[in-house]
C-alpha cells in the first residue's frame, strides 16, 4: 500500500470515528435529563441530622444555597450532596 492509499484509509477511518462520535452525542442528548429534586427544611434537617438553628446558620453563612418560594424555603438535593461530598473526611482522629 502506497502513501496515498494509506492517507485515504486514515481519512476514512477518521471520518467514521467523527460520525460515530456525532451519533453518540445525538443519542446522549436524547436521554432523559434527571429532574432536580427539591427538599424542604424538614427534609434537610432529617437528612443531615441537624437542628433548625443549624440549618438557618448554614443559610445565613451562605454555605447552603436555597430558594424561597412563597413563604417556603427549598433546597436542591444536589447542593446538599455536594456539601456532604466536599466535607467528606477520610482521615480519622486518633
Amino acid at each position: 500500500m502506497n502513501q496515498k492509499e494509506q492517507r485515504v484509509k486514515i481519512n476514512r477511518t477518521i471520518d467514521t470515528m467523527i460520525n460515530t462520535l456525532l451519533n453518540l452525542k445525538e443519542q446522549i442528548n436524547l436521554l432523559p435529563q434527571k429532574k432536580e429534586v427539591w427538599l424542604d427544611a424538614q427534609d434537610v434537617m432529617n437528612l443531615l441530622h441537624i437542628s433548625q438553628r443549624k440549618l438557618q446558620n448554614l443559610r445565613s453563612s451562605k454555605r447552603l444555597p436555597f430558594t424561597r418560594l412563597g413563604g417556603k424555603i427549598l433546597y436542591k438535593e444536589s447542593d446538599i450532596m455536594k456539601i456532604l461530598s466536599d466535607n467528606y473526611n477520610t482521615k480519622s482522629k486518633d
